[in-house]
């Protein structure tokens, strides 16, 4: 994608989101790191406008696509499915926490979820990882 111009149809998102060149170099690095993704982004107009709109509001965000490009995509495919915690190590926990991160942040900037419920979204969640941090000698 480096050097070539996006499709028209994800062009006109990039160009009108908050942050066209974040967006631009977030989807060229994609590009290059997971192409597969990039293309299934491509095929879906709600996906593509989740991505678009996650990528232009954060790069910690970003970061997170990047990190792990087919599991956030997925995710972000499907906005009403919490990721599930499968793992209880450190590094599953934090990477959970990413991922719904990311969820909350889309729900939020696509307009799915009002104010309230993304305030809310993170208290929702601390059950799951307190206990374990106790377990793991944290507490």
């Amino acid at each position: 994608m480096t050097g070539t111009s996006l499709p028209t149809a994800l062009e006109a998102l990039v160009e009108s989101s908050a942050s066209p060149m974040a967006v631009r170099a977030g989807l060229e690095h994609l590009a290059e790191a997971a192409p597969e993704v990039v293309e299934r982004v491509l095929s879906d107009d709600s996906l593509a406008e989740a991505v678009v709109a996650v990528m232009a509001a954060s790069r910690s965000l970003t970061r997170t696509i990047e990190a792990v490009p087919d599991v956030a995509v997925d995710l972000l495919a499907d906005l009403d499915r919490r990721p599930p915690v499968d793992d209880v190590s450190v590094e599953a926990l934090v990477e959970w926490r990413n991922l719904e991160f990311l969820r909350i942040a889309a729900r939020d900037l696509t307009g799915l979820d009002p104010l309230e419920a993304v305030g809310a979204a993170p208290v929702s969640y601390t059950h799951l990882t307190l206990p374990t941090k106790r377990r793991g000698g944290w507490g």
